[in-house]
């Protein structure tokens, strides 16, 4: 089974869904008084003034994999061939690569083992105020895969911290483009940091992604694929829906978003608006996650209480090994000790996924 399957069912989820809820007061009623909730819990968590574990964890993330090493070795137990089609296991595993450059500096990516000719990396960018970053790298296919770098420097981990829900900017909403109409957008409501990097980081893309010519001259490069890692899983999610603003409207251009261990950040008004005003239920979303995430794993709980929701897709991979579940029968049946059932502990593992080490690291 190939990725593509999975990417039709967000399509007939997204248009078997009644996301407006025209006849539905009962369950409008049902939505405010869960907002209701979910704000009181958000204002006593923000008067706490105490980062999550969420947070901690990422600190230690961006310390701790720098002395790590990683294996350039191939695992061959991948349950798709590399031809198999647009969106093989094979494809996803080389976006989860890309994720992983654009933790390098440009000079050194090809020091890297993840680095072939199967990724040509065009340019990289670093937002000076967030200090977040991408790199812009182009396929054999002429694919062109943006992949927004996660938390590698201490500014990112106090983008992290900013973890308050805000009225979503101006410039996400579909009307800054007078193409459709919004309620207040205080009912639309994104993680604080996420949303200034994201913008920050928007506005070094946007004269490359939107006037460099190698985006206009050929039709075989109207593929576009926004992919990252944690606090780049934000970004590219968030970088995606500013492109879509921008592009011209005469410009088709097919999207897909495919993340890594990315956190939820957004309440669910936006997570819809998103799915339906953006991108018109026209792209695809997902977020590939697994178990073994501690970032993941021990923040759960919170993000539910925040309101925070995925704006695409979950779906489970593999840590070490190149393979998707596209069900929990799929899924092997692991030994955990007793420990690890009660408790996510190996921050590394927040790093690794699909067979790949997506992380900072020490470089020569």
């Amino acid at each position: 089974m190939i990725i593509n399957d999975v990417l039709r069912m967000i399509h007939l989820y997204s248009n078997n869904v009644d996301y407006t809820n025209t006849n539905a007061t009962k369950q409008q009623q049902q939505q405010q008084q869960q907002q209701q909730q979910q704000q009181q819990y958000l204002t006593s968590y923000n008067n706490k003034k105490k980062p999550p574990l969420h947070f901690i964890l990422l600190l230690l993330c961006t310390i701790l994999p720098q002395t790590v090493a990683y294996s350039s070795s191939k695992n061959t137990n991948s349950n798709n061939n590399a031809d198999a089609g647009r969106y093989t296991t094979t494809a996803i595993e080389r976006l989860a690569k890309a994720s992983s450059l654009s933790y390098l500096p440009f000079d050194k990516l090809s020091s890297s083992p993840y680095y072939s000719d199967e990724l040509k990396p065009l340019v990289q960018l670093i937002d000076p105020s967030s200090k977040s970053g991408v790199t812009v790298f182009k396929e054999e296919s002429n694919r062109l895969v943006i992949a927004c770098r996660g938390s590698a420097n201490f500014k990112n981990f106090g983008t992290n911290l900013k973890f308050t829900l805000v009225p979503v900017a101006t410039n996400l909403l579909v009307q800054q483009r007078n193409t459709n109409t919004v309620d207040d957008n205080n009912s639309l409501l994104v993680h604080e940091g996420f949303q200034t990097a994201s913008i920050g980081l928007w506005r070094q893309l946007e004269s490359y992604l939107l006037q460099n010519q190698l985006f206009k001259t050929s039709e075989s490069n109207n593929e576009i694929v926004f992919t990252g890692h944690s606090l780049g899983a934000a970004t590219a999610l968030l970088c995606a829906v500013l492109y879509k603003m921008n592009m011209p409207l005469t410009e088709k251009q097919t999207f897909t978003v495919i993340t890594f261990g990315g956190p939820k950040f957004v309440n669910d008004n936006f997570a819809r608006y998103v799915r339906n005003n953006v991108f018109q239920n026209e792209s695809n979303i997902l977020h590939l996650i697994h178990d073994s995430d501690p970032i993941l794993a021990n923040n759960e709980k919170l993000w539910n209480q925040l309101g925070y929701v995925p704006v695409g897709i979950e779906m489970k991979c593999d840590s070490k090994t190149p393979n998707i579940y596209y069900s929990d029968s799929d899924e092997p049946q692991k030994k955990k000790s007793f420990f690890s059932r009660k408790f996510a502990w190996n921050i590394i593992n927040h790093c690794k996924y699909m067979g790949v080490f997506i992380g900072p690291r020490l470089v020569k």
